[in-house]
């Protein structure tokens, strides 16, 4: 096998993707309950708003995260409340926000990767 010059970018970037998957994990299995407390360490402040507008579509059919506020209908873009909605579904309500958790670490991962092909390119 010959030596691409290739070589040393791909030796780096697997090493900054590993560092960033072990960073990642290891938030999500300590750091979590640290910074957000024990208990809370899938949710933030903002979570509710976004975990309650697909609840209240899976549960009544109507998008919102307040039926008793007309407006509320138009509070969350429905990107992440689908993203959150796709992993109750799976996984089910008692696994839900880990594997949100989890599938966060993992796209952060890919992240990764892209912006160094971008910047590579």
């Amino acid at each position: 096998m010959r030596n691409s010059p290739n070589r040393p970018i791909r030796v780096w970037l697997l090493g900054i993707v590993t560092l960033g998957l072990l960073l990642r994990l290891l938030f999500v299995a300590k750091g979590a309950a640290l910074y957000y407390g024990v208990g809370q360490q899938h949710l933030n402040g903002d979570s509710f708003s976004y975990v309650r507008s697909f609840l209240n579509l899976w549960q009544t059919g109507h998008y919102t995260f307040d039926p008793h506020l007309a407006e509320a209908s138009f509070g969350r873009l429905p990107g992440y409340p689908f993203f959150y909605g796709l992993h109750y579904l799976v996984f089910g309500p008692q696994r839900v926000l880990l594997a949100v958790s989890v599938s966060q670490v993992l796209l952060d991962v890919v992240v990764i990767v892209l912006l160094h092909n971008m910047l590579r390119r």
